[in-house]
């Protein structure tokens, strides 16, 4: 069979060319919709990375349903300092044109967080900036309001009084759709109009995504075209041809291409495992056709009979070794197949796809791509032949004298290796992956000094009964678990319905210290709830008051660090009442 095939080829070189070239072109027009936008998608999530029927995914999509967009965006502006009525008022603008803006659905900052002041029966809720625009004589109280605030204090403005910070959730704004229309630009745009501030910083998951999407698409960008430019150097410098390059090219290309089509027809996206692909393809392609072009330039061919015979030689000596490499490959790839994670089982069928099409195309392609060049036309010593010539007797005489010692030293060598490949740290921090100098790691870094926190991330609790979470004894659970976690080390802030709760209590006794605490009945939490809590309140606990979150800020971002802490947060979660699930 492959004898025929070869006698064909070498025979009519062009026709698998132009099946080649039709293939190609195929592949390349299906990379793209019918409005000419790229089809292959590019998904920085790393909820995406789970299994679909992941406990931790589900249990995240479903508080997305349940209380919204989890994934802020924090904006930090420095005012220098925050409580003077100029700047009150330019917080107020600037939260007013943040929600001005499509796909906001909320603004959370001193501007429109609710401050209640109760006079008597009349109870007064106004934002921060209002009671401030109503009465600037009383900006200094507001400023020791927010002081003794356990929700906004540290939250809102930062403990020096000189950065004002705006917590912005979106609705029906997906990762792409913040990327193409440039939010985290036009946030920081907006800020700069409304405020004039010489030091505006954005974060949060959002950005991060985006800011991973440009440097995954940057590395392409860089790391492609490098890889090509050693290819052309190292193809030049070895077999002195530039056809035998262009071929070369040509092959690698052609299976980048279909490799590339074959994700978007799957609807395999490039994330941060399968993005490795394109240069997987590209480097196995180069050492399939060095393989190739050192047969192929063996002997010289001058007659088409002496190509001919050249060209079904060369298939028939590279058909099995070439198709050993290519088995061996794949059924290494094949092998990660058993792993859980989506993303890795989609790297491993594009890199099978991608080293099938280099096997064909190497087999097939190439030989038929340099029978039409006219290639190898005179023979010539390849780059390190010499050199291979002379050192290799006597490498062969060492091993063969020393070979006892040789094999010790790598049984000596293999427990060691185990015991430093033991220490390597697993974990993941994606804002250190960024260099010093990227703005996302700069404004991350910025915000979680100034306050004590940048990492947003929540803890569910669910009674699984409506109204239980009304409830004093549960409430006093929570609580007791929120002390808890603001004992951490690595948690800048806590908070949750609890909170809110207290203070609306306090707020009802005109401000009594005493009375920032728990109601003693279930119809009384209910009645604050219902009647003092307002819009923002649904971010901690939803309608049923059967589900509460514990939204809690982390100063580290380390995926080991966050993982201790997770592991302790769970153990604590085991302690709560047998009504709370955690």
């Amino acid at each position: 069979m492959l004898e025929r095939i070869a006698e064909r080829i070498a025979r009519w070189p062009w026709v698998p060319l132009l099946v080649v070239a039709a293939v190609t072109v195929f592949a390349a027009l299906s990379c793209f919709d019918e409005h000419g936008r790229l089809r292959l998608g590019i998904d920085p999530s790393t909820e995406k990375l789970l299994p679909a029927d992941d406990a931790d995914r589900l249990n995240y999509e479903h508080l997305r349903r349940t209380f919204g967009d989890t994934d802020a965006v924090l904006l930090a502006v420095r005012f220098d300092p925050v409580w003077t009525p100029a700047n009150l008022a330019a917080i107020a603008r600037l939260s007013d044109a943040l929600k001005r803006l499509g796909g906001v659905a909320s603004v959370f900052s001193i501007a429109t967080a609710p401050n209640l002041l109760a006079s008597g029966e009349d109870i007064e809720v106004g934002s921060f900036t209002e009671q401030a625009a109503a009465d600037p004589q009383g900006i200094g109280a507001l400023e020791q309001a927010l002081k003794t605030n356990p929700i906004y204090h540290g939250s809102l403005v930062s403990d020096d009084g000189r950065y004002a910070a705006f917590v912005i959730s979106f609705d029906g704004v997906d990762e792409a759709r913040f990327l193409h229309e440039h939010y985290a630009d036009r946030i920081r745009q907006i800020a700069a109009e409304q405020t004039h501030s010489a030091e505006i910083r954005v974060t949060g998951a959002p950005v991060i995504r985006s800011a991973t999407t440009t440097a995954l698409i940057d590395t392409l960008s860089f790391t492609i075209p490098t890889i090509y430019a050693l290819i052309v150097g190292l193809l030049l410098f070895a077999f002195r041809s530039v056809r035998a390059t262009l071929a070369a090219l040509a092959c690698v290309s052609t299976a980048l291409v279909w490799t590339l089509a074959s994700a978007a027809a799957l609807g395999i996206p490039l994330n941060v495992v399968t993005v490795i692909t394109p240069p997987l393809v590209i480097t196995l392609g180069l050492a399939y056709n060095i393989h190739l072009l050192s047969d192929f330039f063996a002997e010289a061919a001058q007659t088409p009979d002496e190509r001919r015979r050249r060209t079904q030689q060369v298939m028939r000596e590279l058909a099995a070794p070439l198709l050993l490499a290519t088995a061996t490959t794949i059924a290494g790839f094949l092998a990660l197949l058993f792993n859980a994670l989506p993303a890795i089982r989609q790297f491993v069928w594009l890199s099978v796809l991608g080293v099938a099409y280099l096997f064909v195309l190497t087999l097939f392609f190439m030989p038929a791509m340099l029978a039409v060049l006219r290639c190898g036309r005179r023979e010539h010593r390849q780059l390190g032949q010499r050199l291979a010539e002379r050192f290799a007797p006597i490498l062969a005489r060492f091993d063969t004298r020393w070979r006892g010692r040789i094999i010790l030293v790598a049984l000596i060598m293999v427990p060691l290796d185990l015991w430093l490949a033991a220490g390597i740290p697993i974990g993941t921090d994606y804002i250190k992956g960024f260099v010093a100098s990227h703005p996302a790691r700069q404004d991350y870094e910025a915000i979680n000094r100034i306050f004590n926190g940048a990492n947003l991330v929540s803890v569910h609790i669910d009674s699984h009964l409506n109204d239980a979470l009304t409830q004093p004894e549960l409430l006093q659970a929570i609580d007791g678990l929120q002390r808890w976690l603001r004992e951490q080390p690595e948690v800048g802030a806590a908070v949750s319905y609890v909170d809110h709760v207290k203070l609306i209590n306090q707020s009802m006794s005109e401000g009594d210290a005493a009375a920032y605490a728990i109601p003693d009945s279930a119809a009384a939490i209910k009645q604050l709830l219902v009647f003092g809590g307002g819009e923002q309140i649904r971010r901690f606990v939803d309608p049923r008051y059967r589900e509460a979150l514990i939204s809690v800020r982390l100063n580290v971002n380390d995926s080991a660090e966050i993982a201790r802490f997770v592991e302790r947060t769970q153990q604590r979660l085991r302690e709560l009442p047998p009504a709370l699930d955690g």
